[in-house]
């Protein structure tokens, strides 16, 4: 906040604070003096019936043009309530992350002193009837937890004052009206007349904070905070990496992990196998075989790794199962054949990124930060096993890879001590700006490979068959390109 803000807005504050303890002795002698004149006796009045209050507001024109004064007046019933309201959201915008005891309950004492004491009675009695006598409301406000809790309540309940005591003004929706990418914005008015019912005192089509998508609910604290904190917003709160689609239970998640389990118990792969598919392939007749392999003749350069680049999500269930697949294939003999790579089927909002919010994912903002982690992973140990040992511990319980709230034994910093990984330097770089440059790369080779949408698994130039085939895995060495994807002939040679 600019000095000159601070001198029209607190330096007015203080005045205004005096006026008011020496006006709560005075009482409307006389109608002269029309500035002192109380025409709603000894109620705090509206702007229009107030006339010393007449300049006070957001200036629009002169050298406060801008900001909000209160120009030593007392204040009226529409400026108290907006300082008022900016005081309980900007408090609640700076609060711990996490409130502890004492805290939680001297923001609750700081709400229901504005139902006890505040000035103007009107504005009390409706406060009262909102968080005493409706049920979702005071549920919610005792279940506040953090500082995300207490803003996005104070959201909803400002909502609802405005849409009770004003129905005609626009409810402050920002966040809800953030598509994503691609996604068309939805019309303001059509914005509003939707959202109107969810901010209905004692209704049961009122918005409830506990049932909002991790996404929306980050995007709303996310504006909020851009609304009234310094610093801004752009925050990625932890609710909103939270698994979306767990699979319901200990027992379906024992099964769920087991399965993948079978995926990869296969023997690993070793190089004398290769001789099987090539004698397949010697089956096939000239046609059959330019038909499987276009490039079959290519010649080969001794010493180089044959690139195989894999598109999955980081929260996928059929993404987990083919890197289970994979793995005997790969990370025995054949390891040392190939250039390895997983990259991420993800969209990111036009501009440079500034935060995991500006990217998104079929699986919710939790796989944008489970696509992090295992691309930082796959950045500090490049062509080392370790990053794929730790993509399959996340994988495991794929319903909530990168999330630190996880099971103990599949939290990220498990699953990086388990797989050799330096977990400090792997999480610096997760939730940090490698992390977004990383992803916007990802986002860039989806875009290269022409892999339309967002759909779900993608091996770079897969065979005309139908499945993979053992083929994949029995290349002779080939020069190595620069960002080379793996084509037919790489496949099929023989």
């Amino acid at each position: 906040i600019n000095a000159e803000y601070g001198d029209c807005l607190w330096n007015a504050m203080a005045k205004a604070l005096a006026w008011l303890l020496l006006a709560s002795a005075m009482v409307t002698a006389s109608p002269q003096g029309n500035s002192r004149q109380l025409l709603c006796g000894d109620e705090i009045c509206s702007v229009k019936s107030f006339p010393a209050a007449n300049d006070t507001g957001w200036q629009s024109s002169g050298a406060a043009k801008g900001m909000f004064c209160l120009n030593q007046a007392p204040l009226d019933r529409e400026t108290l309530g907006h300082v008022s309201w900016s005081f309980l959201h900007t408090t609640a915008a700076y609060l711990p992350t996490k409130l502890t005891p004492t805290k939680k309950k001297a923001f609750l004492d700081l709400v229901h002193a504005v139902d006890e004491i505040y000035a103007c009675s009107l504005c009390r009695d409706h406060f009262q009837a909102l968080i005493r006598e409706d049920p979702i409301v005071v549920r919610e406000l005792n279940a506040i937890d953090s500082a995300e809790d207490a803003s996005l309540w104070l959201w909803k309940v400002h909502n609802m004052v405005t849409h009770t005591q004003h129905p005609n003004r626009p409810l402050w929706l920002k966040g809800l009206n953030q598509p994503e990418p691609g996604v068309p914005t939805m019309n303001a008015s059509a914005l509003q007349a939707g959202f109107a019912p969810a901010f209905t005192q004692n209704s049961s089509n009122q918005i409830r904070l506990s049932t909002l998508m991790p996404r929306v609910r980050a995007e709303v604290y996310d504006a909020i905070l851009q609304r009234w904190r310094a610093a801004g917003g752009r925050v990625a709160v932890p609710s909103m990496f939270a698994p979306l689609y767990p699979p319901g239970n200990a027992t379906v998640e024992k099964a769920t992990t087991a399965l993948l389990k079978v995926d990869s118990s296969g023997p690993k792969m070793k190089a004398s196998q290769c001789s099987l598919m090539r004698q397949e392939l010697r089956q096939l007749n000239s046609s059959e075989l330019l038909s499987t392999c276009p490039n079959v003749k290519r010649a080969r350069a001794p010493g180089s790794k044959v690139p195989l680049k894999v598109f999955t999500m980081g929260r996928c269930p059929y993404c987990a199962a083919t890197m289970e697949t994979l793995w005997p294939f790969l990370s025995g003999e054949m390891w040392s054949r190939f250039d390895f790579k997983n990259r991420y089927v993800l969209q990111q909002a036009p501009g440079a990124a500034t935060s995991l919010m500006d990217f998104v994912s079929v699986h919710g903002a939790g796989e944008v930060l489970a696509d992090a982690y295992e691309l930082c992973a796959q950045y500090q140990y490049p062509g080392g096993l370790e990053w794929y040992k730790f993509v399959r511990c996340q994988d495991e319980t794929y319903w909530a890879a990168g999330y630190g709230r996880n099971s103990a034994k599949h939290d990220p910093k498990n699953c990086a001590h388990g797989a050799g990984i330096d977990y400090a330097n792997l999480a610096k770089c997760a939730n940090g700006p490698m992390a977004l440059r990383l992803l916007s790369e990802s986002v860039k080779e989806v875009e290269a490979a022409n892999i339309a949408g967002l759909s779900l698994i993608h091996i770079s130039e897969p065979t005309r068959l139908l499945s993979i085939s053992y083929a994949v895995f029995c290349l002779k060495k080939k020069k190595k390109k620069k960002d080379r994807t793996t084509t037919r002939s790489d496949i099929c040679n023989k």
